[in-house]
């Protein structure tokens, strides 16, 4: 039997933005890009001033740390003098274990801006083509907004769908005639879902397109055995003598 499909690509993603900003920058529909290719840029300039803030912020906090452990060290000195209460050196040694763990969470806020900021460029997962501009130049986009759709045309698939009975043919089976305007071929299966919907009783069935030129979309349809073969003589209706 014949059963319907359409040519899919393998990733077809619409790709989000990771942090909240404005639109400066976005490729145009139809654009050809390359796996790390800049698709989307995020306005940056805040996020620029609030980095040199907590790179200031790191220094005060580095040059504070060495002042306490050089402290640290005179009081150790001095209390084996006993020219000082080992309380002092107690609460010197307090101020710099704060003050490590000030510099520690001043680095954390410095290193997610660089972070927030390495996400304002937002980056192609895998080479495709720009199928969709999903937010336009200027928008304010929000964390998790989609802004592009990417579609990957290297690997292409089919997606058919089968009667649930041909399960067992196409175990047997490695690749299956298919057809379309463009034309006609035989394609490997890559995969099936043996599970039906409770209402269709079709069940799922992936195809190596990547030997076919076809477009993304093309609505196919693919020969599917729902029975045992058998073997049967044909003869021409005008060669048939009729008594």
């Amino acid at each position: 039997i014949w059963v319907s499909g359409t040519v899919v690509s393998r990733n077809d993603s619409k790709v989000a933005a990771e942090i909240s900003g404005r639109l400066i920058s976005l490729s145009d529909v139809g654009a050809l890009v390359e796996r790390g290719d800049v698709i989307a840029r995020i306005d940056d300039k805040q996020l620029k001033i609030q980095q040199r803030e907590e790179q200031a912020s790191v220094l005060n906090r580095k040059a504070n740390l060495r002042f306490l452990e050089a402290e640290v060290t005179r009081k150790k000195q001095l209390v084996k003098q006993k020219l000082s209460p080992a309380t002092e050196l107690d609460k010197t040694i307090s101020e710099r274990d704060i003050a490590k763990g000030d510099l520690m969470a001043a680095q954390a806020r410095l290193d997610k801006t660089a972070q927030d900021l390495a996400y304002t460029q937002l980056k192609a997962p895998f080479s495709g083509i720009v199928a969709q501009r999903i937010a336009n130049l200027g928008e304010f986009v929000n964390n998790g907004s989609a802004i592009i759709r990417l579609v990957e045309t290297a690997n292409r698939e089919a997606t058919i769908f089968a009667p649930i009975v041909a399960y067992q043919f196409l175990k047997q089976a490695k690749k299956l005639v298919v057809e379309s305007p463009l034309g006609s071929g035989e394609a490997l299966i890559k995969a099936f879902v043996p599970v039906a919907n409770a209402r269709s009783h079709l069940m799922e069935v992936r195809l190596d397109m990547s030997t076919f030129d076809w477009p993304i979309g093309l609505n196919i349809k693919a020969k599917v055995a729902n029975g045992p073969s058998e073997l049967s003589l044909a003869v021409p209706r005008d060669s048939l003598v009729l008594r």
